[in-house]
This record gives structure tokens, C-alpha cells and sequence, in this order.
């Protein structure tokens, strides 16, 4: 497709039902200086969105309904345990983030 070129990328583009969810996963082995998903910050999210753009626009599917998420992962030493993977699923395109339980753990908007 002419006119399409995107310089970023996405880590997984999966559907949930009808809903196009474009993924961002941060791994680290510890949240003892910060949580993982404050490392999406504002500069990455407008990576994500103009990736996200361009691949809806690649495929057509400009009006599809889509959302951005961020995926966790904390993967401590192997001397310690608590393995923790975290699904922070966004309300909106770009709106706010917000967990399975409503909590805003990074207070930060994707605008």
C-alpha cells in the first residue's frame, strides 16, 4: 500500500472478540524502583498509536473497533519466586489505562 510506511513497532496484535487489541508486553526482573507498564511512557505510546495506525491502515480496517493494552511480566532472580504477569487493559483507544479491577496504576493518559 502506497503512502504507508511506519517506523515503530508492536509486540502482539490479537483480537479479543470483535475488538483489534494492539499489546505492548514490558518484562522486568524486579518493581522495586517502578512498576513496568510506567515505562510505557508518552513518547512510546505515540510509537504504538502511529504503528497501530498504520497497520490498521495497511489492512483496511480503519473502522474496526481497536484498543491499546500493556502486558507485565516480572520475572525476578531465579533465587527468588513470585513470578507476576499483570493484563492492564485499556477502556478506550488511547484513553487511560485501567486494570481488570479499575485501578489506574500509572495515571497517565494515551492522548
Amino acid at each position: 500500500m502506497r503512502g504507508v510506511l511506519v517506523n515503530a513497532e508492536i509486540d502482539v496484535v490479537a483480537y479479543d472478540g470483535p475488538t483489534l487489541c494492539f499489546i505492548e508486553v514490558k518484562t522486568r526482573a524486579s518493581d522495586e524502583f517502578t512498576q513496568p507498564q510506567a515505562n510505557v511512557d508518552v513518547r512510546k505510546r505515540r510509537q504504538i498509536a502511529r504503528a497501530a495506525r498504520g497497520y490498521r491502515r495497511m489492512l483496511g480496517l480503519m473502522s474496526a473497533p481497536y484498543r491499546y493494552d500493556v502486558v507485565t511480566v516480572l520475572l525476578p532472580a531465579e533465587t527468588e519466586s513470585g513470578r507476576t504477569l499483570s493484563y492492564l487493559r485499556i477502556s478506550g483507544p488511547m484513553k487511560s489505562y485501567a486494570s481488570e479491577t479499575g485501578t489506574n496504576p500509572v495515571g497517565t493518559s494515551w492522548t
